[in-house]
């Protein structure tokens, strides 16, 4: 793999995030999503490379994510990432991430394509 600041260049997003230690939620594996969002505010949506809908559970309201895994999760502190590969172009611009646990948004961020 090697990272690319060029849009015409991107073939796959990889979203990596860690998780925190939580005594709570049982051992085991734990399925995240991620959505992606582009410049012009669409979520990169393909029923075809995995893309679906969940519900939030803060609102109720449902949300499309782009694509989605499993981790392995030992109740500790660990990193992971997800990987997705868009059949169509991307374009030059500011695209937001979220990502989601158990209906909940467990985290967010950003990066820029030229």
């Amino acid at each position: 793999l090697k990272e690319k600041g060029k849009a015409k260049k991107v073939d796959m997003l990889r979203a990596c995030f860690k998780t925190e230690t939580n005594l709570v939620v049982p051992a085991g594996e734990e399925e995240f999503f991620v959505t992606y969002v582009s410049p012009s505010g669409e979520i990169l949506y393909v029923e075809e490379l995995g893309s679906g809908t969940l519900r939030n559970k803060m609102d109720g309201e449902s949300v499309r994510y782009t694509a989605s895994g499993t981790v392995e999760y030992n109740n500790d502190d660990m990193s992971a990432c997800l990987d997705w590969r868009p059949n169509f172009p991307l374009n030059k611009g500011t695209y937001s991430v979220h990502i989601y646990n158990n209906g909940f948004n467990v985290g967010n961020g950003e990066f820029k394509l030229k």
